[in-house]
Protein backbone atom coordinates (compact mmCIF):
# COMPACT_ATOMS: atom_id res chain seq x y z
CA UNK A 1 0.00 0.00 0.00
CA UNK A 2 2.96 2.33 0.84
CA UNK A 3 4.09 2.03 -3.01
CA UNK A 4 1.06 2.55 -4.02
CA UNK A 5 0.69 5.88 -1.61
CA UNK A 6 4.22 7.10 -3.08
CA UNK A 7 3.70 6.17 -7.29
CA UNK A 8 -0.22 8.36 -6.40
CA UNK A 9 1.75 11.27 -4.67
CA UNK A 10 4.64 11.05 -7.79
CA UNK A 11 1.55 11.25 -10.51
CA UNK A 12 0.10 14.54 -8.56
CA UNK A 13 2.83 16.20 -7.91
CA UNK A 14 3.71 15.90 -11.70
CA UNK A 15 0.26 17.02 -12.56
CA UNK A 16 0.30 20.05 -10.06
CA UNK A 17 3.85 21.19 -11.73
CA UNK A 18 1.87 20.21 -15.68
CA UNK A 19 1.01 24.05 -17.08
CA UNK A 20 -0.19 22.23 -20.53
CA UNK A 21 -2.90 19.82 -18.72
CA UNK A 22 -4.64 22.72 -17.31
CA UNK A 23 -5.02 23.88 -20.76
CA UNK A 24 -6.51 20.70 -22.60
CA UNK A 25 -10.11 19.67 -23.01
CA UNK A 26 -10.34 16.61 -21.47
CA UNK A 27 -14.36 16.27 -22.15
CA UNK A 28 -13.33 15.15 -25.80
CA UNK A 29 -11.06 13.05 -25.06
CA UNK A 30 -12.18 9.24 -26.69
CA UNK A 31 -13.43 7.08 -23.96
CA UNK A 32 -13.60 3.21 -25.07
CA UNK A 33 -12.83 -0.01 -23.81
CA UNK A 34 -13.40 -1.67 -20.21
CA UNK A 35 -11.13 -0.52 -17.14
CA UNK A 36 -10.83 -1.91 -14.14
CA UNK A 37 -10.40 -0.12 -11.16
CA UNK A 38 -7.34 -0.23 -9.24
CA UNK A 39 -6.82 2.76 -6.94
CA UNK A 40 -9.11 5.20 -5.88
CA UNK A 41 -8.75 7.38 -2.66
CA UNK A 42 -12.49 7.89 -1.83
CA UNK A 43 -13.55 6.93 1.27
CA UNK A 44 -16.55 5.51 -0.16
CA UNK A 45 -15.00 3.19 -3.13
CA UNK A 46 -17.22 1.52 -5.10
CA UNK A 47 -15.61 -1.99 -4.42
CA UNK A 48 -17.64 -2.61 -1.10
CA UNK A 49 -21.09 -4.38 -0.95
CA UNK A 50 -20.99 -4.08 2.98
CA UNK A 51 -18.11 -6.06 4.24
CA UNK A 52 -17.35 -7.77 0.50
CA UNK A 53 -14.83 -6.93 -1.28
CA UNK A 54 -15.72 -7.23 -5.16
CA UNK A 55 -13.99 -6.02 -8.76
CA UNK A 56 -15.32 -2.86 -9.85
CA UNK A 57 -15.05 -2.26 -13.87
CA UNK A 58 -16.22 0.67 -16.19
CA UNK A 59 -17.35 -0.44 -19.59
CA UNK A 60 -17.44 2.31 -21.91
CA UNK A 61 -20.31 0.97 -24.74
CA UNK A 62 -20.27 3.96 -26.88
CA UNK A 63 -19.11 7.76 -26.72
CA UNK A 64 -22.08 8.67 -24.50
CA UNK A 65 -22.91 5.51 -22.66
CA UNK A 66 -21.39 3.64 -19.83
CA UNK A 67 -21.62 1.14 -17.15
CA UNK A 68 -20.08 0.85 -13.34
CA UNK A 69 -19.83 -2.56 -13.16
CA UNK A 70 -19.19 -4.41 -9.81
CA UNK A 71 -18.69 -8.22 -9.81
CA UNK A 72 -18.88 -10.18 -5.95
CA UNK A 73 -18.47 -13.61 -6.20
CA UNK A 74 -21.81 -14.55 -8.16
CA UNK A 75 -23.24 -11.18 -7.69
CA UNK A 76 -23.27 -8.80 -10.56
CA UNK A 77 -24.24 -5.19 -9.85
CA UNK A 78 -24.89 -2.82 -13.10
CA UNK A 79 -25.15 1.01 -13.30
CA UNK A 80 -25.81 2.24 -16.94
CA UNK A 81 -24.99 5.93 -17.13
CA UNK A 82 -25.00 8.56 -20.22
CA UNK A 83 -22.49 11.29 -20.34
CA UNK A 84 -23.27 14.55 -22.06
CA UNK A 85 -20.60 17.48 -22.88
CA UNK A 86 -21.40 20.55 -21.31
CA UNK A 87 -18.14 22.57 -22.39
CA UNK A 88 -14.30 22.17 -22.81
CA UNK A 89 -14.16 21.23 -18.79
CA UNK A 90 -17.83 19.96 -18.04
CA UNK A 91 -19.21 16.64 -18.46
CA UNK A 92 -22.34 15.94 -17.36
CA UNK A 93 -23.45 12.23 -16.30
CA UNK A 94 -27.01 11.05 -15.72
Amino acid sequence: REDINQIVEQIENLMANDTKSSTLNMTTVPLDGTHELLYTDTPNTPQYIGPIKGRTTQKFINETTFQNILQAGPLQIKLTAERTIMDDSRIKLF
